[in-house]
């Protein structure tokens, strides 16, 4: 059962026990699908303490929603048809310490309100998906999960209407890959080598770059003034004052590495302003502009060099990332192998592509840092997942080898891929095969034992006829004397054999069919009724 605590929603009381807790407002920063906050934000948040204080704007947005939330109560209240009341739950689930706050609750605790500050956000998602955004989704299962309600009842409006409304139930999948992500995100929460709680990043702003200064030509049929060997100086000083490749990790080195590229455009463009400039004051200034050229050459070559090593850096960085990052998940499934053996599933092969796909686009590199982080996180969430399929249906999949034998050499296969029902299913089907080969097998042994004795019998009377007819054969041949005939006593009739499987009835066509011969004596009626419950046993187990 959940704890309500006596709380003002928003007081200090109220931050301080939100403090202690996984909160419905975070489940979506902790699934990766929060527009406001990444998860290496929330694991930052919540493993120093200090939360975050909003700007003017956004507390501003705040005081909006709370203003449409009070306004649109009372019609809310008029539809539900009972009182909603604010109230803060908490709850202990699977070792997680969860919390929910609720704009509304109804006395018997069935139905959840939640209201939102309705917005163009909100309005796409609920016209092309019918649902809400996927962060208030996340929210809403958070919710029901603490509170134990049956349903949200979401709104999203201004406080005046129109009033979009829908109608949130939990789901099972959803709802388990919520319990899974936040047992990731306190595993992350307790690393002890705090590997996840990197610094916030800095605003990045590339350093200011001395450049080339001027270049100045200035010509009258000869050249009268330049400050040629002093430009020239001072661009060998700053080329030799290159970021190196190899150096650059950071988002700063990057963008003091582009400033400078940059700056080298720029002097070109000066190189060839002021050429343009000289020749315009006379045709015969060979040394000066073949000199210029030579300077702009030079820094034409550093700087595209430059931009080469930043792009081939970047692109080394990102798939060094990218590799960390698989690293992490493949040391996942390593500690899963130990504890699953035979069952443990492989890495996915896809791994690689996937991480990529998750960083396409991002250039900064704590941005690829963080969506890497998410995406490893949501990896190691599906594993959890994974692992308790997969350790239900090997427990499914042994107990059946234990009294079936060996009937699923695909066991980890079955195990990996299907639920517990769909296992239930395999099992039920492959055991009803299984006894339905061996009973037709028994009834194919039993057929060949009576088809032996007959043709057994056969020849003896043949051999007797032929000595009957010839009276030289006679004690020659050594006949064995035919089986008595069984005593009208020892026969059992129709009716004295249904009377053993009352209410059951059987004619001698079924007694065929059961590869039990006619005649039965009355010693044969033991071995007639297994065959029959042999047989029934089958028929029940394929039926079912």
């Amino acid at each position: 059962m959940p704890t309500i605590h006596n709380v003002a929603q928003g007081s200090a009381e109220w931050h301080a026990l939100r403090a202690r807790y996984f909160t419905a407002s975070e489940a979506a920063a902790m699934m990766g699908c929060s527009p406001y906050e990444t998860r290496s934000a929330l694991l930052r948040r919540k493993a120093s303490g200090i939360a975050e204080e909003p700007d003017a704007a956004r507390q501003r947005l705040f005081e909006r929603g709370h203003e449409a939330e009070a306004a649109a109560r009372p019609i809310a209240e008029t539809i539900i048809g009972e009182e909603l009341y604010p109230a803060t739950m908490t709850a202990e689930i699977e070792g997680l310490p969860l919390l929910a706050s609720l704009d509304g609750l109804t006395m018997d605790g069935r139905i959840a309100w939640e209201h939102k500050l309705m917005s163009e956000r909100i309005n796409r998602a609920l016209i092309e998906t019918d649902l809400p955004p996927m962060d208030h989704v996340w929210q809403m299962e958070h919710q029901l999960l603490v509170s134990g309600a049956e349903e949200v009842h979401y709104w999203a409006s201004t406080g005046q209407g129109p009033y979009a409304m829908r109608t949130y139930r939990s789901d099972p999948a959803r709802r388990k890959a919520l319990i899974e992500g936040w047992k990731q995100f306190q595993r992350d929460l307790n690393d002890p080598d705090m590997t996840n709680f990197r610094p916030a990043p800095e605003p990045v702003q590339a350093k200011p770059v001395p450049g080339f200064g001027a270049l100045v030509l200035r010509v009258e049929g000869r050249v009268l003034a330049s400050n040629l060997d002093a430009f020239r100086a001072g661009a060998d000083a700053f080329l030799a004052r290159f970021p190196k490749a190899a150096e650059l990790a950071t988002d700063q080195d990057f963008a003091d590495a582009e400033a400078a590229a940059k700056a080298c455009s720029e002097a070109e463009a000066r190189i060839k302003a002021a050429k343009e400039q000289a020749i315009a004051q006379m045709a015969d200034v060979e040394v000066v502009l073949r000199t210029a050229d030579e300077v702009a050459e030079t820094i034409r070559q550093a700087r595209l060099a430059l931009e080469k090593a930043v792009k081939a850096r970047k692109e080394q960085v990102r798939t060094e990332l990218i590799q960390q990052a698989a690293g992490r998940v493949r040391e996942a499934y390593a500690a899963l192998a130990g504890e699953l053996g035979s069952y443990a599933p492989p890495p996915p092969a896809t791994l690689h592509a996937t991480l990529a796909e998750a960083i396409k686009g991002l250039k900064k590199l704590d941005s690829i840092r963080d969506r890497l982080d998410q995406a490893v996180a949501q990896q190691q969430i599906e594993l959890a997942m994974l692992a308790e399929r997969i350790r239900k249906g090997r427990a499914l999949l042994e107990a059946a080898k234990a009294e079936h034998g060996a009937l699923w050499p695909d066991a980890p296969r079955l195990a990996q891929t299907l639920d517990e029902e769909a296992i239930r299913g395999v099992i039920r089907e492959r055991v009803a095969e299984h006894q339905e080969r061996q009973l037709m097998r028994e009834q194919a042994e039993r057929e060949r034992i009576r088809r032996a004795e007959e043709e057994r019998q056969q020849r003896e009377q043949a051999q007797r006829q032929t000595i009957s007819s010839n009276p030289v054969l006679d004690g020659l041949i050594d006949v064995p004397p035919a089986p008595p005939k069984p005593k009208r006593a020892d026969i059992l009739s129709i009716d004295e054999i249904n009377s053993y499987i009352s209410p059951l009835r059987i004619d001698e066509e079924g007694l065929r069919v059961l590869c039990i011969g006619w005649p039965v004596k009355r010693d044969e009626i033991v071995r007639m009724i297994e065959t029959l419950i042999e047989h029934l046993s089958a028929r029940v187990t394929a039926a079912t």
